[in-house]
């Protein structure tokens, strides 16, 4: 069984929200379908990770939440971001959105797959970071 549903009317839509959108009325015709075959109430839960947009102005940058998704714009220079310490499972989505030279620089005391920094260097570069029990690894 699946825990709670999205109310109609609270759908969060991020960006265009066209695709997201029309993802939870699929989603929510699916459960109608399956409510009127099996005469059971099926409901779902949503967990959308946060986001966080980050510019020149925000760095250096420290990440507080325990997932998140950080969108990063160098356009007005180079950012420099700190992850936390390891709580295992934790998970952090980073892309540079922009084209500009400029670079996006994650670090960590832990440690990112033998390093303690990772740069990014291209526009829609966007590693997804996820703590294993004593560093950062590539999902």
């Amino acid at each position: 069984m699946i825990p709670t549903k999205l109310s109609r009317g609270e759908i969060a839509v991020l960006g265009s929200g066209k695709l997201t959108l029309r993802f939870y009325q699929l989603l929510d015709g699916i459960i109608d379908y399956l409510n009127s075959l099996t005469g059971i109430t099926t409901t779902i839960t949503a967990a959308l990770m946060p986001i966080s947009e980050i510019d020149f102005a925000d760095s250096p940058y420290t990440v507080t939440v325990v997932s998140q998704c950080l969108m990063c714009d160098c356009t007005a220079g180079n950012i420099s971001i700190t992850l936390p310490a390891i709580v295992l499972g934790m998970e952090f989505n980073i892309i540079k959105t922009d084209s500009s030279a400029n670079t996006v620089t994650i670090n960590s005391a832990d440690g990112i797959i033998g390093s303690t920094t990772m740069v990014l260097t291209t526009q829609y570069e966007s590693p997804v970071l996820v703590a294993g029990s004593t560093e950062f690894y590539l999902r």
